[in-house]
């Protein structure tokens, strides 16, 4: 049975560094470039929100938090990372660029 029209919805979760108006122009290339039996592709991009990345510490922080680390527990410090979408955060980072 043939189908006249179907619907999918797609969900992505980029790296926080990619940007999403990039993302949607290689989505956009991809998903409408050499459809097959002549189909028609409507693409619609409801919501969509930047990723954020922390930035590097200033030297400043960086030393007082390996110093502080070193005399607190003799061992330099360890770090973790975890990543995510959090618009707040880049919205933050817009508004104090200096935090």
């Amino acid at each position: 049975m043939l189908l006249p029209k179907s619907t999918f919805r797609l969900s992505f979760r980029l790296p926080p560094t990619k940007k999403i108006e990039d993302a949607k122009k290689v989505l956009h290339h991809y998903l409408t470039t050499n459809v097959p039996y002549g189909a028609t592709v409507k693409l619609e991009f409801p919501s969509a929100a930047n990723g954020w990345s922390a930035p590097a510490y200033s030297p400043y922080l960086s030393n007082i938090i390996d110093s502080s680390v070193n005399d607190i527990f003799k061992r330099p410090k360890l770090s973790i990372s975890e990543g995510g979408t959090i618009p707040l955060m880049g919205l933050f980072s817009d508004l104090f660029p200096k935090a």
